[in-house]
């Protein structure tokens, strides 16, 4: 019996000194940690914790944490913050932490030029002189629905400050009405050069005044002139009134 029970003190006692002596290990390598980073400048935080603006009021040491997958940031002298940049090993975000595509800017973003990477030929350059680029697709502006098959496609008013030269067909350039392009275009160069719904003013920039054609300035006709309204059973006099209006007369004019 008492052998039993001095060998159930001697696991006791050796328990407690191996206890004790991991202790004393733990201690030890965490001085030695702590007297490493303090030698390096740099003071260490748990993962989960970023140390406070000015605590104490930033290095040396280094104070600082930050967040997994944020890129690092010297926000002053001695203070390590998460930067605006996330990067999740696969794709990078600025501004989100929910990137879709290898870059993904959330906000604004200021460039010179982007070009497409495999087929550098094809950039866009914003405010580039003479060219500001070239596209190798459709493009819509204005609209989120797609071209539909045009190769430029813009929902909303144009102004064009300049020449428009337009290629299309081999005989004409045609422009299209979008919502009715076999009833009413403009084709240029073509034998029919097209059929438009409403008025037409040329020459000036008031309107037609309600004429369906208005000219503002002289006129020629290189062939024979109909107008319908002056037709007739048989030959007759075609007469101007005092508003310059033309009208059918079976006698001479006045």
């Amino acid at each position: 019996m008492v052998h039993t029970t001095t060998y159930h003190y001697t696991i006791a006692l050796l328990l407690a000194v191996v206890f004790v002596a991991s202790l004393v290990a733990v201690d030890a390598y965490t001085n030695l940690v702590h007297a490493l980073a303090q030698r390096s400048g740099i003071q260490q935080y748990p993962s989960n914790q970023i140390a406070p603006e000015g605590t104490p009021a930033c290095g040396p040491p280094v104070y600082g944490g930050g967040t997994t997958n944020f890129l690092a940031k010297w926000t002053g002298p001695g203070c390590i913050r998460n930067s605006v940049i996330y990067d999740n090993g696969q794709r990078v975000g600025i501004g989100t932490t929910a990137p879709t595509d290898p870059l993904t800017v959330n906000g604004a973003a200021s460039a010179f030029v982007f070009r497409d990477t495999e087929s550098p030929t094809y950039y866009l350059d914003i405010g580039g002189v003479p060219t500001s680029g070239a596209i190798a697709g459709d493009l819509a502006i204005g609209t989120p629905g797609g071209t539909t098959g045009y190769r430029l496609l813009v929902a909303g008013d144009q102004k064009v400050d300049g020449i428009l030269d337009v290629t299309g067909a081999a005989t004409a350039s045609v422009f299209r009405d979008y919502a009715a392009p076999t009833s009413y275009f403009l084709a240029l160069g073509s034998a029919d050069s097209g059929a438009i719904a409403g008025n037409l003013a040329i020459g000036t920039p008031g309107g037609t005044g309600g004429y369906r054609l208005l000219v503002a300035g002289d006129q020629m006709v290189d062939g024979n002139l109909r107008i319908s309204n002056l037709t007739g059973s048989s030959n007759a006099f075609i007469c101007v009134d005092a508003l310059g209006q033309l009208f059918r007369s079976s006698s001479p004019c006045a």
